[in-house]
């Protein structure tokens, strides 16, 4: 059985973040999870972070970043830990977050489909450490002034902490996934257009690729429509109108049912209004001619 820890918990929900510096956690020693991101880093000390059957042992100047959701706990023997640590809502970051690379790493963290596939742990260079350090103390003095939250620099502050953790979690050679920017946008596309084209037979959609590429369906949606000038179901649609084309053709004996299923569909009513929409004859008029 797993705790779950909100923000009502620091008595911090309206402002949708809480950063605070202590030397241990009592919750955290126990199997728990979150309903917010939550960033770990450890000033002094050390202790095992643990997610099932898996740990690691972080040192000094090591850290974690998690999604919510994720079930961990914390154990430690001995002196306890110095750690900072920040808890966040997305929705405390900027409007224009939504096209940032920030949103893209917590986007990726949130669409791994095996928790242990997360990173339990992160390594900053001696530069990066000062950083983050520097940001957590901005952080906490940001909060200790009780700065309004039209005035306050806490949500710049997160942003530039996650892309921090974000250059250090991609650097990590057994990382799968590459992160998404500029020169990788036509790559990642490339990719994406390449796995339609072959599994466009099976269950398909705009959130199906989303997780399977690690983006935000909203992301992803904008960027395929750029990359092939349609949106994503009617890229699909097409693929598997073409290759209905073709079996009626080569294959006479094959139902029209049989093909439809061949294509991917599983109603006999949506491929036909497909077929006219696109060919502009129905599939049984396109077999007669």
């Amino acid at each position: 059985m797993s705790n779950v820890i909100t923000l009502e918990d620091f008595q911090r929900e309206s402002f949708q973040y809480y950063v605070y510096h202590r030397t241990h956690n009592a919750i955290s020693r126990l199997s728990h999870y979150h309903d917010y991101y939550q960033v770990c880093f450890i000033a002094a000390g050390e202790f095992c972070h643990i997610q099932g059957s898996d740990a690691v042992t972080l040192h000094t100047g090591q850290a974690f970043i998690v999604p919510p959701g994720f079930v961990h706990k914390l154990h430690f023997s001995g002196e306890p830990p110095e750690l900072y640590t920040l808890a966040f809502y997305e929705t405390l970051l900027h409007s224009e977050f939504g096209q940032s690379k920030t949103f893209r790493f917590l986007a990726d963290l949130r669409g791994h489909q095996e928790q242990t596939s997360i990173h339990l742990s992160l390594t900053p260079d001696v530069g990066q450490q000062k950083s983050i350090l520097a940001l957590f103390q901005c952080l906490l003095q940001q909060q200790d002034a009780n700065i309004p939250r039209e005035m306050s620099a806490v949500p710049a502050l997160i942003g530039a902490l996650v892309d921090i953790l974000a250059q250090c979690y991609y650097r990590d050679p057994n990382c799968k996934r590459q992160p998404w920017n500029s020169g990788d946008n036509a790559q990642l596309m490339r990719r994406c257009v390449a796995y339609v084209n072959t599994n466009y037979a099976n269950s398909l959609s705009a959130d199906v690729l989303a997780k399977q590429f690690g983006l935000s369906r909203t992301n992803l949606c904008a960027a395929f429509r750029q990359h092939t000038g349609l949106p994503i179901h009617r890229y699909i649609a097409q693929r598997r109108i073409q290759r209905a084309q073709i079996l009626i053709r080569s294959y006479p004996d094959l139902s029209l049912g049989q093909i439809a299923r061949q294509v991917g569909y599983e109603d006999d009513s949506t491929f036909y209004r497909n077929f006219l929409k696109i060919v502009g004859v129905s599939p049984a008029r396109f077999r007669e001619l």
